[in-house]
């Protein structure tokens, strides 16, 4: 048996001498040869199996850097009965390894909170009972555990459990634990010690990442280091507390930012603590700043797939039943549950999971409870977009316990490549697609696939396949043949143009791209993509031929050549307008060669989709009805509260199309509505109001929340001049606010047009969210009443028609406390960058003289470095060698992204500018510049 190895002082946590109370003992002294411990019982011995913790005030050290250790222990009758053995590595009350020597066997256990997991056991053959006197000596030597009994080698264990734990204690014997009084141990428990030299002086933590930017989900590996000039260099210290000294650990499960203190302590208790910040990314924020998307179908949204199901020898037709389904290993992730159409025994149905989510549970149809359901299980199904020039990551696609991809072990972080020449890059779950310049070929429009498999537990083999597209970034390749050595083409001046090829057979020289014109053009930038040459060229005056020329006795041969423009901004595209004509999804096209079976999608597609609000259950749920058809004035009013739904409605000519006046509701739904105004002032005299949408009264009550998607309505009512004593008083929307809490009433509104409301288009008492909105030619576009706020983004009011016959307002405040945001809006065609560029004619604030003007005008044509909102369409941007005078163009960065940008291939060690600016409409902001960045 070796001797007792220490590198560090063992510090007992809570601990006291003989006779002594452990309160009464201070932390931070070498424990003595012998020791002994005084502890009371229910204190000592309370719970199941729990080895000693701090709060309970059991006898538990802790080491600081130790990687070996010698603990002896002499079994007497009374300590055996009490004690199972040493725990070790304690991560929490039932988280911690303990060995149990028993009559026969050695047990090496893994408590957890469900209970305790055997992973070895070792027979032996010397007899020794719980009553019988012995030694056992216990080493623990990095991941292995050797077991001594009297000085004889008797087991051998091994475990990574908890392996950054440097807290150890005694396990205690739970068929005991409650019928024990107050006892004395004496002389048990003996932990060799070593001499160490007096040394005032702290250790030094050097940290070369203070600040660490993680995305969430990843383990996180601490990489500080600390030295103490008796101890060196000290390893297995690290302590985390919060900014209040209370001990913690670092955590990437929440997105934020968290800041801790790391603490370490030598051997003579001295402590160093060095301040440590980790900022937690959100996975798919981060997945969708790394790629650059320029329309709905080049999404990436790998949190999103299918459920497909077949049912054998279902109903035919289409019948209804409930389908419960979890994950697999986890019926606390509940992935669906609730009714689904199944036509002919087949259903698809859309998740919030990642493609690959395995799930399991059933199908049942009948009434409840359910006792017939058929079995179902899985793995969700889908198809994930990747651009040939990018990468896609996810911290949730992949199953946590994947044990290979592509027949690859996966032991720890991996990258593996697959049979198409993409790499799998994996991390305890995480992984990340790159295509490494596999589809480089890819013309525009066109796709190619790439799979890759990978295993569970127990063999279970699953695959998941990307679908890869053309590079965004590049046009079309002009080269004819892939082994062209002149490429002839009417290039333009200025242009950039990426030149790729493959090379092979080369033993010496070089071959280079050449831009011939009336000057002769050399490239300075190139970078590897996985042996493939890449160069970008920049097109000088009167350039009809790129040709690649041999240098240095080049002998290889080219192959796979591939010439295409960089795509940049270069013709400035006019402002995104709402397209009212599509507002309707009904309404057809003037060409439209057969009356009625025409369909046109809305301009914009709904952040909201209604159809998948099925929290709610629907008072009223109505669809594709013309509403009032039945005659009378009202198309459709409320008679009590509760949840309503309108969905592919018409309202022609109604004092109210839809009206909440009946009591207090959750939510009213309004998707796809188009309403004509035009009710007839003979109908009621001379007070002649008429609604659209109306919410509530001053004296009534209605719905909490209004969301209102694809509609329009023109209500047909000139303009009351603020005459509100009679006639013509109408709103295309009323939002009052009712017997809720105004944080809970709000109006959100996506993609609508409304005209002609007498008084106002938008009458608002409640918060108002407007994105993709168009008003007109009313009294008041909209009015926001006290206490009102409107957040307002790519809403346009359009201007006063000539000799219009009325006053006009795009919007008017309230007179206190009301305030409006303003994101990419506009006012009689001129889009707002300041309050003061607007007409002030188009702006009414009736707030007191002493209380700041409450429009506030977010950025809308910003620099990249502002950190505040901003919209702009696109982004161009541009590079060079330091050295250098001529600009190169970056590849194109298309519309709606705001967020981090990132540009992926490597250019060569050198000293660069960079240079971005924005493009808003026919607007560009200045150029920003990055210069002198030193790439290694």
């Amino acid at each position: 048996m070796p001797d007792p190895i220490f590198v560090r002082k063992l510090y007992p946590v809570e601990s006291a001498g003989y006779g002594q109370n452990s309160e009464d003992i201070g932390e931070g002294f070498s424990i003595p040869v012998p020791c002994a411990w005084a502890v009371t019982a229910n204190l000592a011995f309370a719970g199941r199996g729990e080895v000693p913790s701090h709060s309970a005030k059991r006898v538990v050290w802790k080491d600081f850097g130790l990687t070996d250790m010698t603990i002896s222990i002499r079994h007497y009758e009374d300590f055996a009965h009490r004690m199972s053995g040493p725990a070790f590595r304690f991560n929490g009350p039932y988280d911690f390894l303990f060995i149990d020597i028993k009559g026969t066997t050695v047990d090496f256990y893994h408590s957890t909170d469900e209970g305790l997991s055997q992973l070895d056991s070792v027979s032996h053959t010397l007899g020794y009972g719980t009553g019988d006197e012995y030694e056992a000596t216990f080493e623990m030597n990095g991941n292995t555990f050797r077991v001594y009994i009297e000085g004889v080698l008797k087991a051998t264990f091994t475990s990574d459990v908890n392996m950054g734990s440097t807290i150890h204690g005694l396990n205690n014997r739970s068929d005991r634990a409650a019928s024990l009084g107050d006892i004395t141990y004496t002389n048990q428990l003996g932990i060799s010690t070593i001499i160490v030299p007096d040394d005032p002086i702290p250790p030094v933590i050097t940290d070369t990442q203070g600040t660490v930017i993680l995305t969430q989900g990843d383990t996180y590996v601490e990489t500080a280091t600390a030295e103490d000039n008796v101890d060196g260099v000290i390893s297995q210290f690290i302590e985390y507390e919060d900014l209040k000294g209370v001990p913690t650990v670092v955590t990437t499960d929440t997105v934020g930012t968290y800041d801790y203190f790391l603490k370490i302590r030598d051997n003579n208790n001295n402590e160093t603590r060095l301040s440590k910040r980790v900022i937690v990314e959100d996975a798919l924020v981060t997945e969708k700043a790394a790629n650059r998307m320029a329309n709905a179908r080049e999404s990436i949204n790998t949190n999103e797939s299918l459920m497909e199901l077949i049912l054998t020898g279902a109903t035919p037709g289409y019948q209804s039943y409930l389908v419960q389904a979890h994950h697999e290993n986890d019926p606390s992730d509940v992935l669906f549950n609730t009714s689904v159409e199944f036509n002919n025994g087949v259903a698809s149905i859309s998740v919030d999971r990642p493609v690959g989510f395995p799930f399991t549970g059933a199908v049942f149809e009948g009434a409840y409870p359910f006792d017939n359901g058929t079995a179902i299980v899985g793995a969700t199904s889908g198809t994930l977009y990747c651009y040939a020039n990018e990468a896609i990551s996810s911290a949730s696609t992949l199953p946590d316990n994947v044990v290979a991809i592509e027949g690859v072990p996966i032991d720890g972080d991996r990258n593996v490549r697959t049979a198409k020449g993409g790499i799998v890059a994996y991390r305890n779950g995480f992984f990340e697609y790159v295509p490494d310049g596999a589809f480089d070929h890819l013309e525009p429009d066109t796709t190619d696939t790439d799979t890759f498999e990978y295993m569970l537990p127990g063999g279970v083999t699953r695959s998941l396949t990307i679908t890869i597209l053309a590079s965004i970034m590049v046009e079309e390749n002009i080269a004819e043949n892939s082994t062209d050595t002149t490429i002839t083409y009417a290039y333009a001046e200025g242009d950039t143009y990426e030149v790729a090829f493959d090379v092979t057979g080369r033993t010496t020289g070089d071959i280079l791209p050449l831009a011939i014109g009336d000057t002769t053009f050399t490239p300075r930038y190139t970078f590897d993509r996985d042996g493939r040459e890449v160069w970008h060229l920049k097109i000088p005056a009167n350039c009809s031929q790129i040709v690649l020329t041999h240098q240095n006795g080049f002998d290889g041969t080219t192959d796979g050549l591939h010439v295409k423009r960089v795509k940049k901004p270069s013709t400035v595209i006019a402002p995104r307008r709402l397209d009212v004509s599509q507002v309707n999804q009904r309404q057809q096209p003037p060409n439209c060669p057969v009356e009625g079976n025409c369909v046109i999608r809305p301009a914009l597609e709904t952040v909201l989709d209604p159809a998948t609000l099925s929290d709610y259950t629907f008072t009223e749920d109505i669809t594709g009805e013309t509403l009032g058809a039945n005659g009378g004035r009202l198309g459709y009013r409320a008679s009590s509260g509760g949840n309503f739904r309108f969905v592919d409605c018409r309202s022609i000519e109604k004092k109210e199309a839809i009206s909440m006046y009946g009591g207090l509701g959750d939510v009213l739904i309004v998707d796809n509505l188009w309403c004509e105004g035009g009710y007839p002032a003979s109908e009621d005299g001379p007070w002649e109001f008429e609604l659209g949408i109306s919410n509530g009264t001053t004296n009534g009550d209605g719905v909490a929340s209004v969301y209102i998607t694809n509609t329009y309505i023109d209500l047909k009512k000139s303009s009351i001049n603020g005459g509100y004593s009679g006639g013509n008083n109408t709103d295309c929307l009323v939002m009052n606010d009712n017997a809720h809490s105004l944080a809970e009433q709000s109006l959100n509104l996506f993609n609508g047009a409304f005209y002609n409301g007498g008084d106002g288009n938008l009458d608002c008492k409640i918060t108002n969210i407007l994105n993709y909105a168009e008003f007109g030619y009313s009294f008041r576009n909209i009015r926001q009443h006290p206490k009102n706020i409107g957040i307002h983004a790519n809403v346009k009011h359009l201007g006063t028609p000539p000799d219009p016959g009325y006053s006009h307002q795009a919007q008017w405040l309230g007179y206190t406390d009301s305030k409006s945001l303003l994101f990419n809006c506009e006012i009689a065609g001129q889009r707002v960058v300041d309050i003061t560029d607007a007409d002030v004619s188009e702006y009414t604030d009736r707030s007191p003289s002493d209380i700041p003007n409450k429009f506030i005008v977010l950025k809308t044509q910003p620099n990249i470095p502002d950190t505040l909102q901003s919209a702009f369409d696109e982004i161009e941007g541009q590079y060079k060698l330091s050295a250098d005078t001529e600009w190169i163009d970056l590849p194109k960065i298309t519309v709606g992204h705001c967020g981090d940008l990132r540009w992926r291939p490597t250019l060569p060690a050198g000293t660069y500018d960079f240079r971005t600016r924005t493009i808003l409409g026919t607007q560009t902001s200045a150029w920003v510049n990055n210069n002198g960045v030193v790439l290694l």
